[in-house]
């Protein structure tokens, strides 16, 4: 089974590129997937889930980038069969650039880009076009489980873009004696 992890993590990458706002500028025109037409298009993390055996519990791992956890609910449902992790992505920000922009590097064209653009005033006086984004966007992830689990011992910690959650396995009543009256 381990020797499948990385075809089915491959199986759980969403087929478009990220929503997240790209952390390189070096083609800022390049809209791509921010077009209106894909704004519904649904967000889900890339899961790991694995039974620890050794601590009778299920280990969940999700990728969640930039994602703060004030922004992340996490739910134990259908009776501790099931796991939802749902959220938000908000983002607002610019950069100032130089008065005059750099002529495009040769061999690349300049798009329109989709950006707002202000003019700031600096202290010297000199007047200063600088960009600006906004971006929102959510996301949500369901896990059925095979066996019960315990809601009340979860234990969740989100560090460095990653979300890991220990569930403890509810405890197997077995067979119960019922009294025929």
């Amino acid at each position: 089974m381990h020797d499948l992890r990385p075809l089915i993590r491959m199986l759980d990458e969403p087929l478009i590129p990220s929503r997240f706002p790209p952390t390189s500028t070096a083609f800022p025109a390049f809209s791509g997937f921010r077009d209106p037409f894909f704004r519904d298009i649904p967000r889900q993390p890339v899961l790991d889930v694995h039974e620890d055996t050794s601590a009778e519990a299920y280990v969940v791992e999700a990728e969640l980038p930039g994602v703060r956890k004030e922004d992340v609910e996490v739910r134990i449902a259908d009776g501790g069969h099931g796991l939802t992790i749902e959220g938000k992505v908000s983002r607002r920000g610019g950069q100032a650039q130089e008065a005059q922009p750099a002529a495009p590097a040769e061999g690349t064209t300049e798009a329109p880009s989709t950006e707002t653009q202000a003019v700031t005033k600096t202290e010297a006086g000199a007047l200063q076009p600088s960009t600006g984004y906004s971006y929102e966007s959510s996301f949500s992830r369901y896990v059925s489980f095979p066996k019960a689990v315990n809601p009340e011992g979860v234990t969740a910690k989100l560090e460095n873009g990653v979300l890991s959650l220990k569930i403890p396995l509810a405890e197997e009543r077995g067979s119960v004696r019922v009294d025929v009256l």
